[in-house]
């Protein structure tokens, strides 16, 4: 699992197009309140991969950079795009953030098969590309879709490719209705046990989703998609979002043995603080010591 972790990149080397995170030949993993920007080609992708769930988290804008070989050999095309789902099964993405992101919102091979509920995605489509989502793989439920200043005169929510839509809403920048995005196919049963209607999830997620407290970076996707502005492309310097943060670390505390597990917890716990050993110890709930304090910390840090 990977919860609470925010990753912004800073330069991007000619024709080596990074990716943001590439889960590969993985199996059972859950990416949870993560922020991922500066990405160039796919920000968040899998392969071959199975029982995957990518949630609350935030696809922050990706370069627009003269980085994929696209760029150079197929007519000077951008790559900035959301996630690419090829034989990947089994495969949950819900209440996350797509802002800034052209297209691939996600794009699902016709070997994988993914859901994508919940989601918010804002500014897609550009002078390349046409729409959000597709994919012959993809099933999206109640997704809220909104444009943005690089919208194309004809942009699409979801292809009709997919397996299925239901449920889902399409605005303009302005708040006002946006291009259709009908139901179609048989949405059946869902692994997301509690869905919500697009209109509350489109609140959930500009509250909750990314790295928790939401730096400069994610701030501003989220002032963006609610006021209809920004452009794709990663337009802010990195570093003066970083300028931008004022979130104060606490004081460190009291740790004699350096293991992650601050004396006072431990103590509570049962736990010897001149120990260095027992943050690794698993408990009865199939998590290290350590993996508890971890998500005790995080569950202070939700709404």
């Amino acid at each position: 699992m990977m919860r609470f972790m925010r990753f912004r990149g800073t330069r991007i080397h000619l024709r080596n197009d990074p990716g943001g995170l590439l889960i590969w030949h993985a199996r059972n993993v859950i990416v949870d309140h993560c922020s991922f920007a500066g990405a160039c080609d796919e920000t968040i992708s899998a392969s071959n991969a199975k029982n995957i769930t990518i949630q609350w988290t935030g696809f922050d804008e990706s370069r627009k950079e003269k980085a994929h070989s696209d760029y150079f050999n197929n007519g000077g095309q951008w790559h900035n795009y959301g996630g690419l789902y090829s034989h990947a099964k089994n495969v949950s993405i819900h209440h996350c953030l797509f802002a800034h992101q052209s297209k691939r919102n996600p794009l699902v091979d016709k070997n994988s098969f993914v859901e994508a509920v919940n989601n918010v995605i804002y500014n897609y489509s550009n002078s390349q590309q046409t729409w959000g989502a597709a994919g012959e793989g993809l099933k999206v439920a109640n997704c809220y879709f909104k444009l943005g200043p690089d919208r194309r005169k004809r942009p699409i929510p979801v292809h009709n490719n997919v397996i299925a839509v239901k449920g889902c809403l399409s605005k303009d920048r302005d708040g006002l209705p946006g291009p259709p995005v009908d139901d179609f196919g048989k949405i059946g049963q869902l692994n997301l046990k509690t869905v919500v209607v697009a209109e509350q999830a489109y609140r959930d997620v500009l509250l909750s989703a990314g790295a928790l407290p939401h730096d400069a970076t994610s701030t501003r996707m989220v002032r963006e998609t609610r006021n209809g502005t920004g452009r794709q492309g990663y337009q802010a310097d990195i570093d003066a979002d970083r300028a931008l943060l004022k979130i104060r670390s606490p004081m460190p505390m009291k740790d004699k043995d350096n293991d992650g597990l601050p004396d006072k917890w431990e103590k509570t716990q049962g736990l010897n603080p001149a120990d260095v050993t027992d943050s690794i110890q698993i408990t009865k709930s199939g998590y290290t010591h350590l993996e508890r304090y971890c998500h005790e910390r995080v569950e202070n840090l939700l709404p």
